[in-house]
């Protein structure tokens, strides 16, 4: 005690730390806390490895965040416990609203497994993208192939969780390129192209109402140029 005490004279000061014992002690808490999700030491080693991946491959070519919808979603409630034939689903066939709610807020691990069921279903479906506990497999997914992504998972202030994301993709032109590229007619015609073929605000065959039963994950996607 009497350690910490001199030394909280010396930072009242802004003098430098002397004492062995305390200085011991700080280095044992800030490796400590490179390893505790969300310090700052964590967010530190996150920052790090974004600005590296983004000297070794530049700027990230998309950012993402995915916010699946846990409570009404039928796949939550099977992971609740649940009996939903998927294979025959109808909307009447999951449980009221009420009982929805209360099946979440009583099993906030099933609404965990089903957001890593989702991200993963995303990750492998949509970007090709396959981790082994050895390494993470890219193939040529919707956008191309991803040459990395990084993502931080966080939860909202009703405890749902939601994951932002930045991805590279193989054979994306600098930010200097870019810059030029959008300038041209052609390319800017290109990319009009691209978006109207790829892009749908509706699915044929389903309706307002039958959306609206059917809701699943929300995806916003956003090209940074």
């Amino acid at each position: 005690m009497t350690d910490l005490i001199e030394v909280e004279k010396d930072e009242h000061v802004h003098v430098p730390i002397t004492n062995t014992r305390v200085k011991t002690l700080c280095k044992h808490v800030f490796a400590s806390m490179g390893r505790m999700k969300g310090s700052d030491n964590m967010q530190a080693q996150y920052r790090g490895q974004i600005r590296g991946t983004c000297l070794h491959l530049c700027g990230p070519s998309l950012w993402m965040m995915i916010n699946p919808t846990d409570i009404h979603d039928p796949i939550v409630q099977i992971f609740a416990g649940e009996e939903i034939d998927m294979d025959k689903f109808q909307s009447s066939a999951s449980p009221d609203t009420a009982r929805q709610v209360f099946n979440v807020a009583h099993n906030p691990f099933a609404a965990t497994q089903f957001f890593y069921f989702i991200i993963n279903v995303v990750l492998n479906t949509l970007f090709a993208i396959k981790a082994t506990p050895d390494r993470v497999h890219s193939d040529m997914g919707l956008l191309g192939k991803v040459s990395a992504y990084f993502g931080i998972v966080k939860a909202q202030g009703q405890g749902s969780l939601h994951v932002h994301m930045l991805l590279w993709l193989q054979g994306t032109p600098d930010i200097e390129t870019m810059h030029h590229l959008l300038d041209t007619v052609q390319f800017c015609k290109h990319v009009k192209e691209y978006i109207n073929f790829n892009i749908q605000a509706n699915v044929a065959g389903l309706d307002r109402s039958t959306v609206t039963h059917k809701t699943g994950a929300m995806f916003y996607c956003f090209l940074l140029f």
